[in-house]
């Protein structure tokens, strides 16, 4: 992603965290934010899959859906994410997370928040499908939730609220140096739906 370097270090607009590795940009859809929630939120398919943790089966507090343009799927902690082509919506963001980051992405992880008890935890996104290098574009879109950061073993975190319409770039390495996570926001009622655009660049068994 070498687009967002010291170029946007001085634009007012973009905001730069965790040692200039996330960089969150807020209206980076404008006026077509709205529309495209609606076009996701109608995407077919939305599933709430089961996760293998600490020995057991547990459903998984959101859904969600995998789309990619390479037809590869997605394994991660014994979910294993069949893929679908990319439906116009898709197409469109994506068009336009390429043309301003420079990454061409092949793959997109959608997560549908349904209300504030929906949440994932912390985690890194390092599976070895993605790859050594990786770069991750995330679209928000929805109810405003906070994204929580923080390095390995630390207590202290970075906190960023994701608006409707924004874009949130992870540039190599922070998925190496960084976690994240999205918590739970028992007062918030609406949903949101996050779309995280990568590259799966090995194929991934399910073992």
């Amino acid at each position: 992603m070498k687009a967002l370097g010291s170029k946007y270090h001085g634009d007012k607009n973009i905001v730069s965290k965790c040692d200039h590795l996330l960089y969150y940009i807020p209206n980076f859809l404008g006026q077509l934010s709205d529309s495209y929630y609606d076009h996701c939120a109608r995407l077919d398919n939305w599933q709430q899959r089961q996760i293998y943790l600490f020995g057991r089966w547990s459903k998984i507090p959101r859904l969600t859906l995998w789309y990619s343009v390479s037809g590869k799927p997605y394994t991660y902690s014994g979910i294993t994410m069949s893929a679908k082509p990319y439906p116009p919506v898709i197409k469109k963001i994506s068009n336009q997370v390429t043309k301003f980051s420079g990454q061409h992405f092949n793959s997109v992880l959608l997560n549908r928040y349904r209300n504030g008890s929906d949440k994932i935890g912390w985690h890194s996104d390092n599976e070895k499908c993605l790859g050594e290098t990786i770069n991750i574009a995330t679209i928000s879109l929805g109810a405003k939730r906070h994204l929580l950061t923080k390095r390995p073993g630390d207590k202290k975190s970075v906190e960023l609220e994701l608006e409707h319409g924004s874009l949130l770039l992870m540039k190599h390495p922070f998925q190496h140096k960084w976690l994240h996570c999205i918590p739970p926001r028992k007062l918030q009622n609406d949903e949101r739906i996050s779309l995280t655009f990568r590259t799966i660049v090995t194929a991934q068994d399910s073992t």
